[in-house]
């Protein structure tokens, strides 16, 4: 493990919080990622929904480009996790 990252001892502390009770993690990842290692970790749960910021950092976006968007990240997800969508509404 790398000094300061702290991605591979959080699952064994979620671990425990879930034992305790019902807890949803979320996070928030800036960058390019690969989101079936954010949704776990070895044999560890994981986040259970990664923040997609996707949407946000579109500025003009036709359907082509919405299914897009929605095709990668879906295909990116393993089966049975939950997906998201950040959206913004500008006036």
């Amino acid at each position: 493990m790398r000094r300061g990252d702290t991605r591979r001892p959080l699952p064994r502390h979620f671990e425990l919080l879930l034992s305790l009770c019902y807890r949803v993690l979320l996070t928030n990842v800036d960058g390019a990622l690969d989101i079936s290692r954010i949704y776990s970790f070895c044999d560890r749960s994981g986040v259970q929904m990664p923040l997609n910021t996707g949407f946000l950092t579109t500025t003009s976006c036709n359907g082509a480009c919405v299914t897009k968007l929605v095709s990668d990240w879906m295909g990116k997800t393993p089966s049975g996790k939950w997906a998201t969508w950040m959206v913004s509404l500008k006036a």
